[in-house]
């Protein structure tokens, strides 16, 4: 709430520009007395002239002229002194009054002054209060028209938006009939689908009830592969047009290659619901493998050193060689002269999960010994003595000085074989047939199929686009491009430690060389990934991780496995914080962001010599 408004105090009058009328009365009194004064000093002056001088003072009609002009001065005086102060009584007076009187009359004026400006206030408030009404009046008109309108156009949207509602409610009720219509036809989709995975079931065992009333011939069976594979190469087509065409074209695939039994139908990976899929199967057989190295580790007691001999990608104990163990599997099970010994590889049970694991340990070995060694303990110097020549006289109770226990150091080797499919071969004899559709299955075209079934990721990292691409931006004129350029021609050959250098097979050192001869490097010739690290160290081709160009080497340690700094792995850098490496955890050669940092040993640039 605001303070109500106060009058200011008033200012005192600076000069007096108009005399009340009480102050003529005054003014003639004033000028009377003065005319009188100026007549009496006149008379005085007139009577001063005649006087006699002062020798003739002494008569007696002087004395009495004297005394009559003194007494007349004084009397005038006295008049004239009394009338002057009267005066200036009056007047200062007649000052104050007219100053009273002119304050009381200021006074009067502030006061109307200030109810004018009050009144002028309140008028020009009440003016601006009615220009804010008219204001607000003019915009309510505006909107109550504007109001008017829009309800004028919602009433004709309404109309438009029943008729609306009534077309939805006609395409509702179609869209349920169509809903109803498509239900039925996705229930009859499921049930045909799975009719059809209990039909190919059923397929898969009547096939191996006919193979077995039948002798299967190994010129059947290499027809039968031929056949699977060009209802493989259709596959890849029908999956493409994507939707239940493809669920159906895969089915009837798995049918046809369980019809023609062939080693292709351990590609289904599939189950009856009772026993395990062949993936399953392998971790299982993973596991038992790793366990065993495990309990060798335990077992062994305290130890130095434990060195597990090979090279490998992986920190774990995995074997190398699964698509190995599975294209021999498949075709000594599938294509045998003896029905009594075939077994189809589509649908696993407990006799070719056995058979399976039995080929396994034929192509793989854990070996192990502890090696043994004394380290010689040092002669002590002889004590001085104080006369070398004198005889030391022998103590009775002194004992003989123990013979210091020479230092063991034990050392605990884990040695880890995988045989190839050509080595498995050898091992059950196959046939000439056998050899070539076991060549056959080992083709890189099955490669993605048989790391799909062994849980490995097939994708080595770049489409077909995209490494063209990358080919084509590789810079010109560079040592370090050539040699990445000649690598990513080797994504997706298979890895093998015991085939390398046969066909597309390479492991990593082998990989790593291959690029730099191919590229024109012919000194580096190291055949490990650790003597190719001890080749950069001993001629000062070392650099540090931050420093890496293309081509350069990097080197990993996973394990111990006694070679120069434990190196087990060895990659190119292809730059951007990639590396192509052939990995024994992928099964093939890839291209991947640089992994197991933590691990890195030794950085190389062996091209520059």
């Amino acid at each position: 709430m605001k303070p109500p408004k106060q009058k200011p105090p008033t200012s005192k009058p600076k000069t007096l520009k108009k005399t009340v009328r009480s102050l003529g009365g005054i003014k003639n009194k004033i000028n009377k007395t003065t005319n009188t004064i100026k007549k009496t000093n006149k008379a005085q002056h007139g009577i001063l002239k005649h006087m006699p001088s002062e020798q003739d003072q002494h008569r007696p009609e002087e004395y009495a002229t004297d005394s009559i002009t003194e007494k007349t001065s004084t009397t005038v005086k006295k008049v004239g002194g009394e009338t002057v102060e009267e005066t200036k009584r009056l007047a200062k007076k007649g000052v104050e009054k007219a100053r009273e009187h002119h304050e009381v009359k200021q006074k009067v004026k502030y006061d109307k002054k200030f109810e004018a400006d009050v009144k002028k206030k309140q008028a020009d408030n009440a003016k601006s209060s009615s220009a804010k009404v008219r204001h607000t009046a003019d915009i309510s008109n505006k909107k109550a028209k504007s109001a008017i309108h829009t309800g004028k156009k919602t009433k004709k949207s309404v109309k438009s938006a029943n008729r609306t509602v009534k077309t939805g409610n006609k395409a509702v009720k179609t869209t349920k009939k169509g809903v109803k219509t498509a239900k039925r036809t996705a229930k009859t989709a499921k049930t045909v689908v799975k009719n059809a995975k209990r039909a190919a079931v059923v397929a898969k065992k009547a096939a191996i009830a006919t193979a077995k009333g039948i002798r299967f011939t190994v010129k059947a069976a290499a027809t039968a592969v031929k056949v699977a594979i060009a209802a493989i190469k259709g596959l890849v087509a029908a999956i493409a047009a994507g939707g239940w065409v493809a669920v159906v074209v895969i089915i009837i695939i798995a049918v046809i290659m369980a019809i023609v039994s062939s080693p292709l139908a351990m590609f289904s990976n599939e189950t009856d619901g009772e026993a395990p899929t062949i993936s399953q199967v392998i971790q299982d057989i993973n596991a038992e493998y790793s366990n065993i190295i495990t309990n060798i580790i335990v077992n062994a007691g305290e130890v130095n050193e434990v060195i597990i001999e090979g090279e490998t990608a992986t920190a774990g104990y995995t074997p190398t060689n699964w698509i190995d163990v599975l294209a021999v599997f498949s075709v000594k099970s599938t294509i045998n002269d003896n029905p009594d010994e075939y077994m189809d590889v589509a649908i696993m049970d407990d006799r070719k999960i056995k058979s399976l694991k039995n080929i396994f340990w034929d192509m793989n070995n854990i070996s192990h010994e502890i090696q043994e060694e004394i380290v010689p303990t040092p002669e002590p110097p002889p004590s001085p003595t104080a006369n070398p020549s004198a005889t030391p006289t022998p103590a009775d109770d002194v004992s003989p000085t123990p013979e210091p226990t020479p230092e063991v150091i034990k050392t605990l080797i884990i040695t880890m074989e995988g045989k190839t499919h050509e080595q498995g071969a050898d091992i059950y004899n196959f046939s000439e047939e056998q050899l070539e559709v076991l060549e056959e299955l080992m083709s890189l075209q099955y490669l993605a199929l048989f790391m799909e079934i062994c849980g490995m990721d097939s994708f080595n990292g770049l489409t077909p686009q995209q490494l063209a691409n990358l080919i084509n931006d590789l810079p010109e004129g560079e040592l370090g491009a050539t040699i990445v350029g000649y690598a990513l021609t080797r994504l997706g050959h298979p890895y093998s430690r015991t085939l390398r250098g046969q066909g597309n097979y390479v492991d990593c050192s082998y990989f790593a060389r291959w690029a730099y001869r191919e590229a024109g490097v012919l000194h580096f010739t190291a055949g490990t990934a650790a003597e190719q690290a001890r080749y950069c160290v001993n001629n000062g081709l070392t650099i540090s991780k931050s420093d890496l160009q293309m081509g350069d080497l990097i080197f990993w340690s996973f394990n111990t496995n006694g070679r120069f700094m434990n190196i087990t792995h060895v990659g190119i850098y292809a730059g951007n914080g990639y590396v192509i490496d052939a990995s024994s955890s992928r099964g093939m050669v890839v291209y991947r962001p640089i992994f197991g940092e933590s691990s890195i040993v030794i950085c190389g640039r062996p091209h520059v010599k």
